[in-house]
């Protein structure tokens, strides 16, 4: 499996066979574990947990959401810790849109702080990284979501 496949590329992997949902979703797991150290991206990887695949048209495909995007029962700091304890009772309209057509979400991306940067450089949770240059800064305010 390609790492920078296109959702319509693992869409047809997996309705052809080629690949299973579950194997799709250790893949992309698997590489946020192995490549986050270095590159900050992600605050949170979510642990194993069952996954049930419904039929709609992302079902099986990954996804990571940023941290100012609420998911029940998961932190969402916006890149802040004034707020890093803050933990929603609720799903966002966009998480449960997503998970409504199948799609998985993994984890919750790192950000510049309340999104007011431009860099990527102001996380209460450190700079991420450009997985291209690790000199250089991946850009945004949703600069975890651009290095992951």
């Amino acid at each position: 499996m390609k790492p920078f496949s296109t959702i319509k590329s693992l869409r047809e992997a997996i309705d052809s066979g080629s690949i299973s949902k579950a194997e799709v979703i250790k893949f992309y797991k698997q590489r946020m574990e192995k490549y986050n150290p270095q590159l900050n991206a992600m605050l949170e990887i979510f642990p194993e947990e069952p996954v049930t695949f419904n039929d709609g048209p992302l079902s099986g495909i990954p996804g990571v959401l940023k941290d100012n995007i609420c998911q029940h029962g998961k932190t969402a700091s916006a890149g802040s810790k004034i707020l890093g304890n803050h933990v929603p009772s609720y799903n966002s309209t966009i998480k449960k849109r997503l998970e409504g057509a199948g799609g998985v979400v993994l984890g919750r991306t790192n950000m510049d702080e309340f999104a007011m940067g431009t860099s990527g450089e102001f996380s209460a949770f450190g700079d991420k990284k450009n997985p291209w240059d690790l000199k250089r800064a991946p850009g945004g305010s949703s600069s975890g979501s651009a290095s992951a």
